[in-house]
Order: C-alpha cells, then sequence, then structure tokens
C-alpha cells in the first residue's frame, strides 16, 4: 500500500491512503453528524489524534468504545441477537443431530441386510424341509409298503364273501 512521504516522527506510524469504490463522493453531512453525536469520547480523541501528521485509528476508535457495545447492531440479519456461545452451542447441538441422523441411517441399512439374510435362510430353510418331507412320503408310502412286503414274501390276502357283480344292461 502506497505510504505518504512526510516528515516522521520517531514511534510514529505511516499514513496509509486506501481509494474508495466511489470516487468524488462524500458521505452526507447529517450521517457524519450523527456518528459524531453517537460517540462524543470517541471524536474528541480522534480530534487530538488528527492533530498530528500521522494519524491511525486504534481498536477503540473502530469499535465505538462501551457507548458502540450498547447499542443495537444496525445491520441485524437472523444471528446478529445470539451470542457467540450460543452461536457456538447451536452448531455443535446441530452436528451432533446430523451424526446422529447419519449413524441411524447406517444401522438401520445394516439390519436391512440382516433381516434380507435371515429371510433367505428362511426360505432355504422351508425349501430342504418341503424335500424332506416329500422324500419321507415317498419312502413310507403305500405302493413303496406294499412293494418291500412282497419282496419278503407276503401275499395279498383275496377279499372274503361274495363279490358284487353289478349288471349295466
Amino acid at each position: 500500500m502506497p505510504t505518504s512521504k512526510t516528515k516522521k516522527k520517531a514511534g510514529a506510524r505511516p499514513v496509509r491512503f486506501v481509494k474508495s469504490s466511489q470516487q468524488g463522493r462524500r458521505a452526507p453531512q447529517r450521517a457524519v453528524a450523527k456518528r459524531a453525536q453517537a460517540r462524543p469520547a470517541a471524536a474528541s480523541r480522534r480530534r487530538a489524534r488528527m492533530a498530528g501528521d500521522d494519524y491511525l485509528p486504534d481498536w477503540r476508535d473502530l469499535s465505538g468504545g462501551k457507548a458502540g457495545r450498547s447499542m443495537k447492531p444496525e445491520s441485524g440479519g437472523v444471528f446478529a441477537a445470539v451470542s457467540t456461545l450460543r452461536m457456538a452451542l447451536l452448531i455443535i447441538a446441530a452436528a451432533a443431530v446430523v451424526t446422529l441422523y447419519v449413524g441411524h441411517v447406517y444401522a438401520t441399512a445394516e439390519l436391512l441386510g440382516e433381516v434380507d439374510t435371515l429371510r433367505r435362510e428362511n426360505l432355504e430353510l422351508h425349501l430342504k424341509h418341503n424335500q424332506i418331507k416329500a422324500d419321507f412320503d415317498r419312502v413310507s408310502g403305500p405302493a413303496t409298503i406294499a412293494g418291500r412286503a412282497r419282496t419278503l414274501g407276503l401275499v395279498e390276502a383275496v377279499p372274503t364273501g361274495q363279490p358284487i357283480r353289478l349288471d349295466l344292461r
């Protein structure tokens, strides 16, 4: 940044000039007067310091001192009334809620995978049970038992009594 080439005092800071975005325009006198009325202590310090050639404002001039802290913020916004500590706590709480939600989503997806695995296993066990039951029914069915009985030498008994004859004329 360019500095002025004035006679420097011992320990004095150089003056820095900043180009404004609108050249040739000055603040209205009413706005300057209102700012001066709002900070009379800062204005008197400023005038006292401006007597020297090399003036730079300090933090008290920029912040407005104690009077500037008690005034309401000019540009409000949504979070202007919230303190930094409360804002930090809100951010931490929001991060915790998001973390819990994401963890819940992943846990739910993991449980869904387990449920699908157990359903598949249940279906396989039902199919195996049905196959074993069909094998048992085939082995213990009447046709199989009669065939084995014949191989052992058992003979089928002839029904006793008179056979019934139907005349279908």
